[in-house]
């Protein structure tokens, strides 16, 4: 069996003085096999890591030291955030390779390998990932090999993965999803190694390794009913969504986008992010946005001069406010708290702000809305809260003849009572939106550059280390912070 990688040992290795150490290697091999103890505390190890890393030269000539996890215990978790590399060998080929014997051989060349020089070395490298094993215990940080990229398919360096309300949800076990997960259905990063026949994102523009790029969450099967007969791939019967329905036992583990990189399968649609694109921009609505366009874009459409009223000011009812507003309509957005509302309003998103969280005050936020229509009431509500309740509030604020989107019960969060008078009266036009493709996705790439222009979106923005996400997750189920991102 191999050893967990966070274990390292000494490799001699050909035409070096003497060995060197390798951050993070597994040996198939017992301690006692080995003629000899060690005993080493986390202090000294952390030491030898730095004295002896494999950038440096130092060394001596002599024999291989195991160091065998059963004396290392309780010491590998000091030694982060160091190279993690692996090497595989057996006692038996390092005490061949010691009496002169022909190198060891290795059954499959690892992708990651030194340069063809005196003394190369292989590696294999791995990623940390956060990982939702049940659901009584929160999401924590797992190690797992980075796989070959599939054919047709691309592994990528993480940069950025946004964590999204759906997300919370997933956590709390609100949706039928299988565990153990690693998750994340949002992110950007760049291109770490493409498998062979990958050579073009969905724009037929080339793409390479370091290339920035951003990909869709989900990929749809083509073959049932929504994708062949309606043309609705976001029905889709067998959608596998990234960081969201695919366990982490089957196929590539690294399948979210909270983890150092990600595998991404053959059919996702991979997007290059346009020269000059701050990418903490692109995250502020990395899923809201293509959800959005989506919604406006096939759903209901937002018309040239008209009112709109936005319930909810995450980034959901952001994002919503932001493209009706480049689309030629007045805004308001009703949603909160104060200081959510404020940076909102700093940020030039929305033309209009009603506070309704914390003060409660429900026919109060409808009289103001009706105050900026002369009483008429909107043309167009779009809910974005997620709130059931808001439902009945929402039929209120829309005008006779008017639409009412509703884009945020993404989650079944229950029954709400609402008077169905009033869709009757109204004569409203009630349309529902449910998740996005890789189309939107890419619309939502190309319209960036005219949201940057118009809006401060990286001020939306609160950045995480992948070590801290049970803060981000907490400051997030609070409200605390409009977008979050964990920064691998």
């Amino acid at each position: 069996m191999a050893w967990h990688q966070d274990y390292i040992a000494w490799k001699i290795a050909d035409n070096i003085p003497g060995p060197r150490l390798i951050n993070f290697v597994i040996f198939l091999d017992s301690v006692n096999e080995f003629n000899g103890s060690i005993s080493l505390s986390p202090e000294q190890m952390r030491g030898l890591v730095e004295r002896h890393s494999m950038y440096s030269p130092k060394g001596g000539v002599g024999t291989a030291v195991i160091f065998h996890p059963e004396i290392v215990h309780g010491a590998a978790a000091n030694l982060s955030p160091y190279p993690r590399r692996v090497v595989i060998a057996t006692y038996d080929e390092i005490h061949n390779k010691a009496a002169g014997s022909a190198p060891p051989r290795i059954p499959r060349e690892p992708r990651h390998s030194a340069p063809d020089r005196p003394g190369a070395y292989m590696t294999m490298k791995t990623s940390r990932a956060v990982v939702l094993k049940d659901f009584r215990r929160p999401p924590a940080l797992g190690t797992f090999d980075v796989p070959e990229p599939m054919t047709g398919g691309l592994t990528v360096t993480c940069r950025y993965g946004g964590i999204c309300g759906t997300d919370l949800h997933l956590i709390a076990g609100h949706l039928d999803i299988p565990t153990p997960l690693v998750l994340g259905h949002e992110g950007l990063g760049t291109v770490d190694a493409l498998g062979e026949g990958t050579e073009r994102d969905i724009n037929g523009d080339p793409i390479e390794v370091g290339d920035a790029v951003m990909w869709a969450s989900s990929i749809a099967c083509d073959r049932c009913h929504a994708c062949q007969k309606l043309r609705e791939p976001t029905l889709c019967e067998n959608r596998r969504t990234y960081g969201v329905n695919r366990l982490s036992s089957a196929g590539s583990p690294l399948s979210g986008s909270w983890a150092d990189v990600i595998a991404l399968e053959p059919g996702t649609t991979v997007v290059k992010l346009p020269a000059g694109i701050d990418p903490i921009a692109a995250m502020s609505f990395a899923c809201a946005g293509p959800t959005m366009i989506h919604a406006l874009g096939e759903r209901r459409p937002v018309r040239l001069g008209e009112i709109v009223a936005v319930q909810g000011s995450g980034p959901v009812g952001l994002a919503a406010a932001a493209l009706a507003q480049l689309a030629g309509a007045e805004v308001i957005i009703v949603g909160g708290p104060p200081a959510r509302l404020a940076a909102a309003k700093a940020a030039g998103i929305g033309d209009h702000h009603v506070e309704v969280v914390e003060s409660g005050d429900v026919s109060g936020a409808i009289d103001v809305v009706l105050a900026c229509t002369r009483g008429q009431g909107v043309d167009l509500v779009i809910e974005c809260t997620g709130v059931p309740e808001a439902v009945d509030q929402g039929t209120r604020m829309a005008r006779r003849g008017g639409s009412y989107l509703i884009v945020g019960q993404y989650t079944d969060s229950g029954n709400a009572w609402f008077n169905p008078h009033q869709i009757v009266y109204r004569q409203l036009d009630m349309v529902g939106s449910w998740a996005f493709t890789g189309t939107h996705l890419q619309e939502y790439i190309r319209m960036l550059p005219a949201l940057t222009r118009r809006f401060d979106l990286p001020s939306l923005v609160t950045c995480w280390p992948l070590t801290q996400v049970g803060e981000a997750l907490h400051q997030v189920g609070a409200g605390t912070v409009i977008k979050a991102v964990l920064a691998a």
